[in-house]
């Protein structure tokens, strides 16, 4: 091969394809000596733009390789570790496409001339970015790059619906490369530096906002989990290694609380919900205790919150008991604002009044930390001081969930523009009560006698104004109140079964959404049809009104109303159209619309219970995770009281700021570091952060490094289990052979007719087979030996003789069909030049053969 190289003319293509070839066939020799033959022409005058000038030839591509394909591209779709590695020491790489949307000069020349040619070019790359050996390769961090491109392989699938299926596929192939690559770790101290990191690469990512904030004291900050969460990566979250952890977080010191009966758990749900005033008082006066520390493990505290929850629903269902009760009181204007307003002291009391603390505290937190030097007194994390004393009532603690998470993760959880919807509506309802109180006021003062005080005050239910506040109040209120019990559903995910139930209805409302969307379309045009039919006539009660005919045919659609509705004897064509078109419609909305809903939702939450364990773990993390961040530990309302902590945080900062005003910020930071002692042994350790990092990427590369070393495994297991059955086959072939060949010669000893010609068609037919088997395992296969009969010379010749005349017809069409193209001719070179003095075997077999 390497004569040929030296003696044949260099072409780029040719030298190309036939790179390509070797790389598709595997065969790592003749790709280095490829290579070294391209590194020897860089010092001429080479012209290697010239592969990507054949994107805009016009002639017919002769290549077997589709658009978009190199060699690197090729190595890394066919997971070929050693060869993607040569190449890349090389300086070969995959340029990454452009976005869809692009228009710069390359892109827009490639669309205009061959728009296919230029899809088929981007789907291609993305299979070798996505593929195995590129991420482990050509990424320092593999992981965070799996993360990064099976998002932007997500919004490809949703931007080029045409090619979704594909993009999909590569999408599920890099959550698999993360999830694999998690299951790698070895020990604890790898799975923490693979969760904990972050990684500088996605730190200024939107899913990266909100990743900051602290947990509790002795949780890990669990950066890379919160991302992956961001990133929707379901797999590698549900992977065991991160429920594990996730488990051990959740329940904290409580050994016993995994392993604990659900009816034990039952029964201690029910104990903190009816101590949780006296467990929550005993936190607000001594937060430090043990009884402190054991509220603050991240399942009690679940348990705190749901309760208090379920305390503020028994509250609403206890107003709608009085409203029943006192008719007489509810029924006109007699009830004060706080009668009716109970509530909204898990809500929104105590609110307003501090908030002017919060925003000092916010304000001036940044302050203090540029003017006051490191104390040793201070506590080790300063964010849950602001956390405890600011976040009160419902409310306030929502505002909290913004200021922590930031606007856009927040807004990204349904959950929480669930809650948005409540507040807001709570606090109309309890606007509209301060509103109507305040105009009874105003008016009965200026004019007690007057006719807008007797509408304020003693005038009855049917004399109100159809826009009166008080109608629009109690509204809204009947409307949060179930709304505030749907909220419930945001526990369930912490079982397993009611979790995943939970998952599949909202699923199911997705898909009653859209399906909403064609039923009011066809609803719409059936009745402007109907009513402009029957509004000339008055025979009807129920059509002819816009209003009436939408609830007939409503209601239609559930079977509650009667046909004869559109009967109208004394005109028969009108009667005869509205019979038709209501026919029509309940055909169309009762038989096909309701029942495509009903598959529609069946095959919704059939979705869901083939990947409900996935699915489950993953809605379960999202719950633990919430309940791992350092403060509210207070639910709602008791932290509306300021705890004697908060007192004694805030006179603490305000004299921090006082002093800071006075005489530290004249003080200049000293330039030098400060000297470690022994009791800041960490002090001057200012490349911590970056030994952390380091040791991170250490961790990343050893499980790339057992990734790749277990794929090679399983490649050469695959190879062994193939050969084996190859072998298996063989054997099989060679004994139905000789069975044959016995029965040939019993036919001939007992005198029957001899048939050469069959003969020799039995031997080439398992022969060929047998050289089909292992055309790709290697060098040729030795000459197969002769089989002769004892006794019977003449058949013999003559048998030898046909197949030598059969062989010499069929070798010219042999070597005709042979490689040809100089790209074939390379490789095939070199194979011979591996497996020499076997190719004169080869040619004798395949004469054997053409018998």
């Amino acid at each position: 091969m390497d004569v040929l190289l030296a003696n044949v003319k260099f072409d780029f293509r040719q030298i190309h394809e036939a790179l390509l070839v070797a790389v598709d066939t595997n065969q790592l020799a003749v790709v280095r000596r490829l290579l070294a033959r391209l590194e020897r022409e860089k010092g001429r005058k080479v012209d290697t733009k010239s592969f990507s000038l054949a994107f805009f030839d016009s002639s017919v591509d002769g290549s077997r390789f589709a658009p978009g394909i190199t060699p690197l591209t090729l190595a890394c779709q066919k997971d070929l570790y050693e060869i993607a590695q040569l190449l890349m020491d090389q300086g070969h790489t995959i340029a990454r496409p452009h976005p869809v949307s692009c228009a710069c000069l390359e892109c827009s020349n490639a669309r205009r001339y061959d728009l296919l040619k230029f899809s088929l070019s981007r789907i291609n790359t993305y299979r070798g970015i996505a593929s195995r050996a590129h991420l482990s390769l050509a990424s320092e961090d593999a992981m965070l790059a799996a993360f990064q491109l099976s998002r932007e392989l997500r919004r490809l699938a949703r931007k080029e619906p045409e090619f979704k299926p594909e993009y999909i596929a590569l999408e599920s192939l890099s959550q698999d490369y993360g999830f694999e690559l998690l299951g790698m770790c070895r020990n604890q101290s790898e799975v923490t530096a693979v969760l904990n990191d972050l990684g500088t690469d996605s730190k200024t990512e939107p899913e990266a906002e909100g990743l900051g904030q602290a947990f509790e004291e002795g949780i890990p900050n669990l950066a890379r989990l919160r991302l992956a969460v961001n990133y929707n990566q379901k797999r590698f979250v549900a992977h065991p290694i991160c429920q594990q952890v996730l488990s051990s977080i959740w329940c904290g010191n409580l050994a016993g609380w995994r392993g604990s009966t659900t009816i034990w758990k039952l029964f201690i749900a029910f104990l903190i919900f009816l101590t949780m005033p006296f467990l929550c008082l005993g936190y607000w006066l001594a937060p430090k205790s043990q009884l402190g520390r054991l509220l603050k493990i991240p399942v009690l505290k679940f348990l705190l919150h749901s309760a208090s929850y379920l305390w503020f629903l028994l509250f609403l269902l206890g107003e709608s008991l009085v409203m029943e009760t006192q008719l007489s009181t509810f029924r006109g204007r007699s009830q004060s604002v706080w009668e009716t307003s109970l509530h909204m002291v898990w809500v929104a009391a105590a609110s307003v009044p501090l908030l002017s603390a919060s925003a000092f505290t916010t304000l001036g937190r940044n302050h203090l930390a540029t003017c006051l030097p490191p104390s040793p007194d201070d506590e080790p994390r300063e964010a849950k001081d602001t956390q405890d004393p600011t976040s009160h009532g419902f409310l306030w603690f929502e505002c909290k969930e913004v200021w922590i998470e930031g606007l856009r993760s927040y807004l990204l959880d349904w959950w929480n523009f669930l809650d948005m919807v409540i507040l807001s509506l709570y606090l109309a309802a309890f606007t509209l009560r301060l509103l109507l109180a305040g105009l009874t006021h105003m008016h009965c003062q200026d004019a007690p006698g007057g006719a807008a005080c007797h509408y304020f005050t003693t005038a009855e239910r049917s004399e109100w104004r159809t826009e009166d506040p008080q109608f629009l109040a109690e509204v809204l209120f009947a409307i949060t109140s179930m709304l505030s019990f749907t909220r419930l559903a945001y526990i369930l995910p912490a079982h397993e079964s009611l979790g995943t139930l939970q998952i599949s209805i909202g699923r199911m409302i997705d898909d009653m959404i859209r399906f909403m969307f064609i039923l009011m379309i066809i609803l719409t045009a059936f009745l402007c049809g109907l009513n402009n039919i029957y509004v000339p006539y008055q025979e009807t009660e129920r059509l002819g009104n816009f209003n009436e005919t939408f609830q007939f045919l409503f209601w239609t659609m559930f079977g509650m109303e009667e046909h004869s509705v559109v009967d109208m004897p004394q005109f028969l064509v009108p009667e005869f159209v509205g019979r038709a078109l209501y026919g029509i419609f309940t055909i169309v909305m009762v038989i096909v619309l309701l029942n495509m809903l009903i598959a529609m939702i069946t095959n919704s939450f059939q979705k869901i219970e083939d990947d409900a364990d996935v699915e489950w773990k993953f809605a379960r993390s999202k719950l633990y995770l919430s309940y791992f961040r350092e403060g509210l530990t207070l639910p709602v309302p008791f932290n509306i009281l300021p705890s004697p902590k908060a007192i004694f945080y805030l006179l603490r900062r305000i004299c921090r700021f006082i002093c800071c005003c006075c005489s530290y910020c004249k003080t200049k930071k000293p330039d030098y570091p400060p000297i470690p002692t022994f009791a800041n042994p960490r002090a001057g350790a200012g490349s911590g952060e970056e030994e952390h990092g380091s040791y991170h990427l250490c961790v990343i590369k050893a499980l790339v490094q057992r990734y790749i070393e277990t794929a090679r495994q399983e490649f050469e297991e695959t190879r062994r289990k193939d050969m084996g059955n190859r072998l298996t086959e063989l054997t099989k072939t060679v004994s139905r052979l000789q069975s044959e060949v016995a029965g040939v010669q019993r036919t001939l000893v007992e005198g029957g007719t001899r048939r050469p010609p069959d003969g020799a068609s039995i031997l080439s037919r398992y022969i060929t087979r047998v050289r089909n088997s292992f055309q790709n395992l290697g060098p040729p296969i030795p000459e197969t030996p002769e089989l002769t009969v004892p006794g019977i010379v003449g058949t013999q010749v003559s048998s030898e003789t046909g197949l030598q005349d059969a062989g010499g017809a069929r070798t010219p069409a042999s070597r005709e069909s042979g490689p040809s193209s100089p790209a074939h001719v390379l490789v095939h070179r070199e194979q011979e030049s591996e497996g020499a003095g076997d190719l004169p075997q080869e040619e004798d077999l395949g004469t054997k053969e053409g018998s």
